[in-house]
């Protein structure tokens, strides 16, 4: 068996709990693209970890978490979440083909933010200057990291570089060397290790969501990286052996930093839903901009990356809303619009709502189906039916523990 866990909105969608809850049934995880700009919250045994580039399955100590190629390793904050880890974790592996995050390569982020008219609202973590430099090919390689001749000539390349842009190395040689000591044991040829396992079971963990895929999302309010199923082929592992496609959706939508949102709440429901769900940015702490699901721009990610099963988290934040809105099309210039349009930025969006009956229940940690308020399980059908792909996992609270899954 083959997954892949992908957020279907802006990111926070909840893929860490997801990943978490389904860890001891996978050989493998594979963190797959993005870097310490993504946030994942994995609670266990009551305490919280908030991974900022370790796979969420780390904690397992029967499965191998991996860090794929297509991602950017900061490798201060790896070594500090490592350090953080329960003595039990599992076991971590790095591609040598992933690349290094520098600590100046954040000081490039806050200048090049600082010079748009229109902020992006980057998390100013170095994540895109790392891309940038692997394009061009100025970038360091984990591979070449650990090889102190070939970081040192890496090292001074990029202090040339950054001589263009006014930017003084911020990192010290000595601290990297350093650094590449701890990294080295890790490092492995990842995806010869995957190919050979191709039989096992692996699961493929998305970072962010996929309306900020690069290509794909609301450029230019984007991340860096191919969120969906299609950064999987970065990590070295062809999507075609792929199975289980799930995709994590909020019961409401979220949004951190710019861009457009066409559901989104400025009212005292938007203020309730961001109190009550805790809807802080896990990288940023920025306060999350909150809205009504929005079914129109979840069709268009469940299609683009052939979601064939769904998790819908934090359904119990809804709980004691009167009404429930869902956007089902929007009006554009008079016309109605089932589909997410490329020029969405250009357009002036009216999104058409259906309104449900909403729940007073507490259904915080609620585990069965049946014990679900009969509007919260009409509410999940709607999802369903409008999505056209069945709902198998219903989240209830932040532990693995607080989820129905519906087989």
């Amino acid at each position: 068996m083959k997954a892949s866990v992908i957020g279907l909105s802006w990111g926070d969608e909840g893929k860490g709990k997801i990943v978490d809850m389904l860890r001891d049934k996978f050989d493998f995880v594979v963190r797959y693209s993005g870097g310490d700009n993504a946030g994942h919250t994995v609670v266990r045994d009551g305490t919280t970890y908030k991974f900022h580039i370790l796979p969420s399955s780390i904690l397992e100590p029967t499965t191998v978490s991996v860090i794929g190629a297509g991602t950017v390793i900061n490798p201060y904050v790896l070594k500090e979440e490592y350090d953080r880890l329960p003595a039990d974790h599992g076991k971590l592996l790095i591609s040598r083909r992933a690349h290094i995050v520098f600590k100046t390569y954040r000081h490039l982020d806050v200048l090049i933010e600082d010079m748009r008219d229109n902020k992006i609202g980057t998390t100013k973590r170095g994540i895109g200057p790392a891309y940038a430099m692997k394009m061009y090919r100025l970038g360091i390689r984990v591979g070449d990291f650990i090889d102190n001749r070939k970081l040192e000539t890496h090292y001074n390349e990029i202090a040339r570089f950054m001589k263009t842009w006014g930017l003084d190395m911020d990192d010290d040689l000595e601290e990297l060397k350093f650094l590449a000591q701890f990294v080295a044991p890790m490092v492995a040829d990842v995806e010869m290790l995957l190919w050979k396992n191709r039989e096992k079971k692996i699961l493929f963990e998305g970072a962010q969501g996929y309306m900020l895929d690069i290509d794909m999302g609301t450029y230019p309010y984007v991340t860096s990286s191919h969120p969906g199923l299609a950064g999987i082929v970065d990590s070295g592992f062809p999507p075609y052996l792929i199975d289980r496609r799930i995709g994590v959706v909020k019961a409401y939508a979220t949004r951190v930093g710019e861009g457009i949102f066409p559901t989104e709440l400025t009212d005292d429901i938007g203020e309730f839903i961001r109190e009550k769900g805790h809807e802080y940015g896990a990288t940023t702490g920025r306060p999350r901009r909150c809205g009504w699901l929005d079914l129109v721009q979840t069709r268009f990610a469940v299609f683009m990356n052939g979601i064939n099963e769904l998790a819908i988290t934090k359904l119990d934040v809804l709980s004691g809303l009167e009404k429930i809105r869902a956007a089902v099309a929007y009006e554009i210039d008079g016309e109605k619009y089932d589909f997410w349009p490329e020029n969405v930025l250009d357009l002036n969006i009216i999104p058409v709502y259906e309104e449900l009956e909403g729940w007073e229940e507490d259904i915080f940690g609620v585990t069965e189906w049946r014990k679900l308020p009969i509007q919260a399980r009409r509410y999940v059908e709607f999802i369903e039916d409008h999505l056209e792909v069945r709902v198998r996992y219903i989240s209830t609270g932040p532990a693995p523990e607080h989820t129905i899954e519906i087989v």
